[in-house]
């Protein structure tokens, strides 16, 4: 951005503020702890001051060892600083945006009223302002030297707010069921007033879906940086902070966030309908079995149990007969190998483990979940038949 000297109308010096909107959109809506969003906007505000003639003594320094007879064109000084400070913060004000268009820049010289601290002559630095500097705004000037000894200045200014804590809030971790999750405490306060631990006060509530009871964690939420969390039930939850500083000044905020189901996995399998004893391996009828299951939230299924019935009595129902278990060792292709000839229901039970890290002071075996194949496939998929081959006939005159 440029000021014009058509600006200055007379006068030896003038002010311009500024004022940049930065809009991104996404293309798609990006789903975050609050919700969907679908563009995400940011504010920045700063001023610019220019000089007709040299700048007054009582705001720029004197550049340091200025030559005697200066040569070339003079440089351009830029501050970056932020339009607003809280008392007691360190603010960097930098420099370093300078240039100059036939050299370079040699030495920098800050004017820095009312603020503590001070810069130097180098290109950025830190400074800060008291309690008692809440609600007045501030000059910061600076004066730049090239190496042809001309010179370039600028300034700005900067208003003291009240150093209020900003009270923020995280979650991390796996936002499911019986999975590990993190709050994190991120509050922040001026350098010079920092956070009383002991006032900080933190609770997490159950909006929907759960209750508090559902809630699970160790130790209490008092002065905590960081705390692992369990949800026994999904729904919807909501974490509050309160913080406090030294200097008495506090503030709040609350997040929401769901917890999702651990899903349920899915049992099935595929088999013949109908195979045949055979002679040449000992009358045996040997059934070829894939398994097809799958965890609908990629939960790895470690283990698979496949049991038989077999309807002894050929009355039609498997009701009346018992399992038989005959292989737990996870497999997801094997042979079952019959000899009676008859009808026989498969079953399969899959179980599954935690994909993510979990809290196993809270957890039982009964919040890992399983199923099996009766409530995920038809009974008609589930049964195959064993007869006898016919035996070949010939014959002549």
């Amino acid at each position: 951005f440029e000021i014009p000297a058509t600006k200055l109308n007379g006068k030896n010096d003038y002010k311009q503020d500024y004022v940049l909107k930065v809009v991104v959109r996404f293309k798609n809506p990006v789903i975050t702890k609050t919700g969907p969003i679908s563009s995400l906007e940011v504010g920045l505000e700063t001023s610019a001051g220019v000089y007709k003639k040299d700048p007054p003594d009582d705001l720029f320094p004197p550049p340091p060892n200025p030559p005697a007879k200066p040569e070339g064109k003079p440089p351009i000084a830029r501050i970056s600083a932020p339009k607003y400070i809280k008392a007691g913060a360190d603010m960097l004000v930098n420099g370093s945006g300078s240039s100059d268009p036939d050299g370079y820049i040699t030495d920098y010289a800050w004017g820095t009223q009312g603020a503590q601290g001070g810069i130097g002559n180098t290109s950025r630095g830190y400074v800060w302002y008291t309690r008692e500097d809440v609600g007045q705004t501030f000059p910061i000037a600076l004066t730049v030297v090239d190496n042809d000894g001309q010179i370039g200045s600028t300034s700005t200014e900067v208003t003291v707010i009240e150093p209020i804590p900003s009270a923020i809030i995280d979650i991390t971790g796996t936002l499911k069921q019986n999975r590990l999750t993190t709050l994190t405490n991120r509050s922040q306060s001026p350098t010079r007033f920092p956070l009383v631990p002991s006032k900080t006060q933190v609770t997490i509530s159950a909006i929907s879906g759960g209750t508090n009871s559902d809630i699970k964690f160790s130790g209490t939420l008092a002065e905590f940086e960081s705390k692992d969390v369990l949800f026994k039930k999904p729904g919807k939850y909501k974490a509050t902070i309160y913080v406090e500083n030294t200097i008495g000044y506090s503030a709040s905020s609350e997040i929401t966030f769901d917890i999702v189901p651990d899903e349920v996995p899915f049992a099935y399998f595929s088999i013949p309908s109908k195979v045949y004893r055979d002679p040449s391996n000992g009358n045996k009828a040997v059934i070829s079995i894939d398994d097809m299951s799958f965890s609908k939230d990629k939960d790895p299924l470690v283990r698979r149990v496949w049991e038989y019935r077999y309807d002894s009595n050929n009355n039609g129902t498997f009701a009346d007969e018992s399992w038989v278990t005959f292989n737990e060792e996870n497999r997801t292709r094997l042979n079952l190998e019959l000899y009676e000839v008859g009808k026989y229901e498969i079953r399969l039970t899959v179980l599954e483990e935690f994909g993510q890290p979990t809290i196993e002071q809270f957890v039982t075996e009964a919040d890992r979940r399983s199923i099996n194949s009766e409530s995920t496939q038809n009974l008609i998929e589930r049964i195959v038949e064993v007869e006898n081959r016919a035996p070949d006939v010939d014959w002549d005159l």
